[in-house]
């Protein structure tokens, strides 16, 4: 099963995914702000007061390490040929592109950054077959779903 990003209770989601399906409210809910702009959030936004651990949702390989000019350094995972997660604001990265992971993993801690400048905080994405998914409803669920 996918596991959840963050140990648990050590943070809690702050923005949530927007989706054009989504009621006014929830769409309201899941925008980001920066710079007098309202962005829609492509993924789950995470945050805590205090540090925390950012894990792995399931086994699978370090793709890449990049450079987001809003969040920092992010970790490109892929799981299967068709599933990937990114993980976006982290610091003090645990792992290299090449690395084999388990499910669980830390990866990284969470960091301030841009938009959450009082907060800790790192925002997963998930592609599925190179299209966004909803992070709050894939975990949980079996990556045998997204073959």
């Amino acid at each position: 099963y996918i596991k959840s990003p963050i140990e648990e209770e050590k943070a809690e989601i702050s923005v949530h995914f927007y989706s054009k399906d989504g009621t006014e409210e929830e769409q309201r809910n899941s925008l980001i702000y920066y710079e007098n702009t309202y962005l829609p959030n492509t993924g789950v936004l995470y945050t805590s007061d205090e540090t925390f651990n950012v894990l792995t949702v399931f086994d699978g390989k370090v793709t890449d390490i990049l450079d987001d000019e809003f969040f920092g350094k992010c970790i490109v995972i892929e799981h299967t040929s068709t599933l990937r997660t990114y993980y976006y604001g982290l610091d003090e990265i645990e792992v290299k592109v090449g690395d084999e992971l388990t499910s669980g993993a830390v990866i990284g801690i969470s960091k301030n950054n841009e938009i959450m400048n009082e907060k800790k905080s790192f925002l997963l994405e998930v592609y599925h077959n190179s299209e966004l998914i909803n992070p709050e409803t894939f975990v949980g669920t079996k990556v045998t779903d997204y073959n």
